[in-house]
C-alpha cells in the first residue's frame, strides 16, 4: 500500500501532507494503522468501516467514499487517497482531485472500478443469503446510482 501510494503521490505532483482524507482497502485494522502512521496520516483523516462490515473485499473503498460522516465531507480542490490491494498479488492507489462540479451538465463523471480478485461469477449471489453480502446501506441505492440492480445481475444463472 505504501510504494503504491508513494507513485501515484508522485506521478499527480502532490506530497502525503496534501492529501484531505485517505480511504484505503478496509482489509484489516491492523493493516490500515500501520499504512496511516507510514505515512504520517492522523487518524482522523482514515476514513474506517472495518468495525461495521468486516473485509467488503473490492467494495470496501466504494462504500467507505459513500457513507464519510458529514464532518468528512469534501471540498473541491481536496486531494482524496484510495489505496487497494488483493491478496498481495494486485495492489493500487490514485489520488484524486475533489470537484464540487461532477453534477453539472456538460462535465464527464467518472467511475473507478474495483475490481476484487477475480472470484466474481454470474449467479454468485444466487443463494437465499445474497442479500446478506451487501451492507444494508447499500441497498436501497445502488440500482439508482448504477441504472441497473447488482444483486439482479449476481442471482442470474448462467446459461
Amino acid at each position: 500500500m505504501i510504494e503504491a501510494t508513494h507513485v501515484a503521490l508522485a506521478q499527480a505532483g502532490v506530497t502525503a501532507s496534501d492529501v484531505r482524507w485517505l480511504i484505503p482497502h478496509q482489509a484489516n485494522r491492523r493493516i490500515i494503522d500501520a499504512a496511516a502512521k507510514q505515512l504520517n496520516m492522523p487518524s482522523e483523516r482514515v476514513i474506517v468501516n472495518i468495525d461495521r462490515y468486516g473485509n467488503t473485499s473490492a467494495a470496501s473503498i466504494p462504500i467507505a467514499l459513500s457513507e464519510r460522516s458529514p464532518k468528512a465531507s469534501s471540498k473541491t480542490g481536496d486531494v482524496i487517497l484510495f489505496v487497494g490491494f488483493g491478496a498481495g498479488l494486485s495492489w493500487g492507489a490514485v489520488a484524486w482531485r475533489w470537484s464540487a462540479n461532477g453534477h453539472r451538465r456538460g462535465v464527464m463523471r467518472v467511475g473507478v472500478i474495483f475490481p476484487g480478485q477475480g472470484s466474481q461469477t454470474v449467479g454468485m449471489a444466487s443463494t437465499s443469503r445474497a442479500p446478506s453480502l451487501m451492507p444494508p446501506a447499500v441497498l436501497p441505492r445502488r440500482k439508482s446510482l448504477l441504472g441497473y440492480d447488482v444483486l439482479a445481475l449476481c442471482e442470474r444463472r448462467p446459461r
